[in-house]
């Protein structure tokens, strides 16, 4: 095992804090009456990146077929951290602002997750173990993974799970605690051996010291497609003081799920409405709007900046803007996001169309049909504000037998967002041209 680390041969759990780097393939061993399997391990433990760092645990249990989400935590990236995975369960997605992993899976299994955090030029990666099962008696962890504490302010939470189960935990000092402890906990809470986590958080830092990729979100996500959107969303950020990891077991199995202890913040967002604009060019149109105001518990208010920012140039489309704010005294920051829609709602112009065209009747042998082959093709022409030229279609085409008489042909520019405009013209095919006679 790499220094620093223990099993949990009962649990089946692998925990610690990792003291040196390097590469570690591990035999591991399970057996039952009926006789013993082996498997390979192979454990990697990173140098600390000087960059950014994932922080947060490494493992977690869900039901499958029932809601379940992971809050990737980071240390020194700042607010322009983007979060990416290798393919997810099915049924989960990640949100790459607020690093939030959700959905429902849908499968059984064991899943290993590359995540990925790119910061600037700075990119760090760590692996994730998702777990799934739709076994009842198997107990999944179904109590918050947040806690919000408030210097001097009394703090309580009850471990819950879908199973009977019996509770410890592993804690910010990476050790499996058993029974009631104080150890790996933020300062003045407390674990009563059974099920609570309580008492009066009396500041300090007993821990992960992260302020990115931490989320409290205030709306819900809303799955369309294959990607989750956040519609309308103000995200607080605020300092995470402690992670550890309750872990619940009974005769069935182990199912284990992260606990993040946060600073609670005062920090406040206004929520910008989302905008619609119609293109004005091929590139889209230029949107201004007004930065959304974030306050923090004085009355302060922090700067902020939006990607993109007003007065650029939107493409035709779907566009998310994030304003993420400066940090307030306590570390915790606001990203708040919404939507600029511009939209292609204007039909081209058919930009030229013969008035009408008449034609002598050509030769034709007895019997045929009496008319004319008429081509007027270099005399339509359309274009359009978005796409620029555009083909004009007439119907009949060009280069159609017109019977004698008159035929209406009509016109149609169609451009690449489906909007379409129409004109019309006649093609008359007398039995010859008169010619007027000049004096």
């Amino acid at each position: 095992m790499p220094p620093g680390l223990t099993i949990d041969a009962n649990a089946g759990i692998i925990y610690g804090i990792p003291t040196s780097s390097g590469n570690f393939p591990i035999t591991i061993s399970a057996w039952n009456p009926c006789g013993t399997g082996f498997g390979n391990l192979a454990l990697t433990v990173q140098p600390a990146p000087s960059g950014p760092q994932i922080i947060s645990s490494t493992s977690a249990t869900g039901r499958t077929g029932q809601p379940f989400q992971f809050q990737v935590l980071t240390s020194g990236a700042t607010s322009s951290a983007r979060l990416s995975t290798t393919p997810l369960p099915s049924g989960l997605n990640a949100d790459a602002v607020t690093g939030l992993i959700s959905g429902t899976p849908t499968l059984d299994g064991n899943f290993s997750i590359t995540l990925t955090v790119t910061d600037g030029l700075a990119t760090t990666s760590a692996v994730l173990q998702l777990t799934f099962t739709s076994d009842p008696d198997v107990p999944i962890i179904t109590s918050s993974d947040s806690g919000f504490l408030v210097p001097g302010q009394f703090f309580s939470r009850r471990l819950t799970a879908d199973a009977n189960a019996s509770f410890s935990y592993i804690g910010s000092d990476g050790v499996k605690h058993v029974g009631p402890s104080i150890e790996g906990l933020p300062p003045g809470l407390s674990f009563d051996g059974v099920n609570l986590i309580s008492g009066t958080y009396n500041g300090g830092n007993n821990g992960a010291n992260a302020n990115r990729l931490t989320a409290n979100q205030s709306s819900t996500a809303v799955a369309i497609g294959a990607q989750v959107i956040h519609p309308n969303t103000i995200t607080i950020r605020p300092r995470c003081i402690a992670i550890c990891q309750p872990v619940a077991t009974n005769d069935n199995g182990t199912s284990t799920a992260p606990l993040n202890f946060f600073e609670g913040s005062n920090l406040t967002a206004s929520q910008p409405p989302d905008i619609n604009m119609e293109a004005t060019g091929p590139s889209g149109a230029t949107v201004n709007f007004t930065a959304p105001t974030v306050t923090d518990g004085n009355g302060n208010n922090p700067p902020v900046s939006c990607n993109p920012p007003s007065g650029s140039t939107f493409p035709v489309g779907k566009t998310t803007v994030v304003c993420n704010s400066a940090a307030d005294s306590s570390g915790a920051y606001a990203i708040v996001t919404f939507f600029v829609t511009v939209q292609d709602t204007t039909p081209p112009v058919i930009t030229a169309i013969p008035t009408s065209i008449t034609v002598a009747k050509h030769k034709t042998a007895k019997g045929r049909p009496q008319g004319a082959t008429v081509n007027f093709a270099s005399q339509l022409s359309a274009t359009d504000i978005v796409d620029g030229p555009v083909t004009a279609r007439a119907n009949p085409p060009s280069g159609s037998f017109f019977p004698l008489g008159s035929t209406a042909v009509g016109v149609t520019a169609t451009d690449s967002h489906g909007n379409t405009t129409t004109a019309s013209f006649t093609v008359t095919v007398v039995n010859k041209i008169k010619k007027h006679k000049h004096h």
